[in-house]
Formats: C-alpha cells, structure tokens, sequence
C-alpha cells in the first residue's frame, strides 16, 4: 500500500513541477501504481529512469529542440517509456519469474539509453548520420546517431542493468548482461526504425528537417515517415522490444 502511495505523490510532484500534463499525469499514474505491484525495488528503478533522464536533458537542452513536443510529457510520451514496464509489472506481481523482471528490466533500459542518447546527441558539434544510410543530417533528426549520443546510451543501458541486479534478488549476472544488451539493442531499433518509418517534416521557411507540423510560423511538408508513426509509436517499439529481447533470451539461455 505504501509504494502505492509513494508512486501516486511522485505522479502528483511531477505534475505540480510542470512536468507532465493532466494526460501524463493520469498515465503516470497508472504506470506507478502497476510498477508499485513490484515493490519498492521497482519504484527505485522506475525513478532512475526518469530521474536522470529529466537531469540529463535540462543538462544538455538544445537551444531549439527538433522534436514535436516540448518538455511537459503528455500520456503517449508515459506509456511510450514506461507502458512495457508497466505490464510486466502486473505480469510479475501475478507470476513472479525471472524472465519477466528481466523483461520489465530491460524496457527501462532502452527508455534510458534512447533518452541519454538522444539528450546528449543533440548537444554534438556538427553533424550526425543516420544509422541505416549514414547520410549526415542535423544532431537530433530521427535516425541520427553520434559517437557521444551512442556512449550515452550504452552507458544508461548499463547502468540500469547494473542497478536492476543490485535492487533485484531473481537478477544475476547474467541477466544484468542480457538486460543491458536488450536495452542498448532497443536504442537501435529505435533509431532505425525513426530513420526509415517516423513521420519527418521540412519548413517551407528554413528548410530545417523537423518533427513539428508547424515551424517558423508555417505549416510542415511531409518529406518522409508513414502516417501515425510519431516519436512516441517508436519509442514504445524500442521498449517493447528490448522487453521482448531480454525475456526471450533469459527463458531460453537460463
């Protein structure tokens, strides 16, 4: 009951911050109470992701961000990060096995090294290339890795790995390696997958590239991306994914 509680006064603190909208807020929620079902350990593990990932991006904020929203997380923006977390939560609070908590593990990893390696990423001198083609594009376009942004990333996968095997008494060593692969390995999909399926947008005014269907005043032209396919449907097949990853590979190697 009591993380219960601790997880609805964090939605409430957020919200208050002005960090989440009313439809974060209410998506926060429900993320924090099935995450609660963990345990403590859960919670602990849920806030560090969005603990040093809110740190990380007012560390390494863009003067002009290339993405649609803005820094209040609405619903989609939740349960793309934490919704795979979320199910295994109420999937290991019902059937407790180790192929599930690496599965929730795992979700929060690739949450944590997309957004390290997207925070940092941005703040690269120059320019980046796209994973799949290696076009050089501007730091921040969808698909766009750099050598900064890529140690990010790995580093947010291991360390959430690293801090699921302290925090989890059914995570061994060896599942900490699997979780931090599947995490870094969910950053990359979610790269390739912005790369070639995310809608992306040019301005008719300064012919940036850009996720926003409005820029400098004017409306967008589609240059690429199938329709529906936003940051958010990405980051939920990144999570998704490393989810899928580290749960398949610990029920079957371990």
């Amino acid at each position: 009951m009591m993380t219960i509680l601790a997880a609805c006064l964090a939605a409430a603190g957020a919200f208050a911050g002005g960090l989440l909208t009313g439809s974060g807020l209410a998506a926060s929620l429900a993320v924090g109470i099935s995450v609660s079902l963990v345990g403590w350990n859960g919670l602990f593990l849920l806030g560090f992701f969005f603990g040093s990932s809110y740190l990380l991006e007012r560390l390494f904020r863009p003067a002009e961000e290339v993405e649609a929203k803005g820094s209040r997380r609405d619903a989609a923006q939740v349960a793309a990060n934490g919704g795979a977390a979320a199910v295994a939560g109420l999937v290991y609070s019902v059937f407790p096995a180790a192929f599930i908590m690496a599965a929730f593990a795992a979700s929060l990893a690739a949450a944590t090294s997309d957004t390290w390696a997207s925070a940092a990423g941005k703040r690269t001198a120059g320019t980046a290339v796209l994973i799949i083609s290696r076009k050089r594009v501007k730091a921040g376009v969808s698909g766009a890795v750099t050598a900064k942004g890529s140690s990010w990333a790995f580093g947010g996968a291991v360390l959430t790995a690293a801090a699921a095997y302290l925090l989890f008494a059914d995570i061994t060593a060896l599942h900490a390696l699997i979780i931090a692969a599947a995490g870094f390995t969910g950053q990359l999909i979610d790269s390739a997958v912005g790369e070639k399926l995310q809608l992306l947008y040019t301005c008719p005014v300064c012919g940036e590239a850009t996720e926003k269907e409005q820029h400098c005043g004017k409306p967008t032209f589609v240059i690429k991306g199938i329709r529906g396919i936003n940051n958010d449907a990405v980051n939920m097949i990144a999570t998704c994914s490393a989810a899928f990853l580290a749960g398949f590979c610990v029920l079957l190697f371990t």
